[in-house]
């Protein structure tokens, strides 16, 4: 996907001996495309595809994907983290799993919690 690569300027960079990985929330509006890009900066020569969840960014958070050993010390900078708050907020995070789930076939109903709303 060129116009993913493109808008991509995630870089990694050594910094006082760690291993500095830039997040720029101007590269991403929506949880598919933040998922993209995660993969680029955290994964290296994989001959597997990562899943596109929490849990599968935890993991990758703690290394051995072939960028820095697992747990091994990084130092992570999220650049322009206030619009990735609105981009991957509770709303278009709750929309884009209940995208998910219909694209799956899942016959599950589920409804925002109003308390969460607020």
């Amino acid at each position: 996907m060129p116009h993913l690569h493109k808008a991509l300027t995630l870089a990694v960079r050594l910094a006082h001996d760690k291993q500095t990985i830039i997040i720029n929330g101007n590269n991403f509006s929506d949880l598919e495309i933040f998922y993209d890009k995660i993969d680029q900066v955290l994964t290296k020569d994989l001959d597997w595809n990562t899943v596109h969840n929490l849990n599968a960014f935890n993991d990758l958070l703690h290394g051995g994907f072939g960028v820095y050993e697992y747990e091994e010390p990084i130092t992570l900078i999220w650049e322009n983290i206030t619009k990735s708050k609105i981009d991957l907020g509770l709303e278009p995070t709750w929309k884009w799993y209940q995208q998910k789930m219909q694209r799956t076939k899942l016959k599950i109903n589920i409804s925002l919690p109003t308390d969460l709303k607020n």
